[in-house]
């Protein structure tokens, strides 16, 4: 006889989706803590790691359009000094 209260026989893993046991600590897949006094904490630091990523990834894509700018405007400088110096 089952009660309410009991662990579910599986759940799915949030992270990556895998059908896990209802009593594993964590994902035997990638790791994810599932339940425990730290799961909590490390669920929000995961978060928090996440966001970070995501706003480095969008500077760093900003960041590298405008050096390749400025390495475009400095090779076509380049080439009018020289064609400058070719034409004298």
């Amino acid at each position: 006889m089952a009660t309410d209260n009991a662990a579910p026989t599986s759940i799915q893993c949030p992270d990556c989706r895998h059908t896990i046991s209802g009593q594993a600590l964590y994902c035997p897949h990638c790791g994810r803590p599932i339940t425990g006094p730290n799961a909590q904490q490390i669920d929000k630091q995961l978060k928090f790691i996440g966001k970070s990523l995501r706003s480095i990834d969008a500077e760093g894509c900003v960041t590298a359009v405008i050096l390749m700018l400025a390495a475009a405007a400095a090779g076509i400088l380049l080439i009018i000094s020289i064609l400058n110096g070719l034409a004298t």
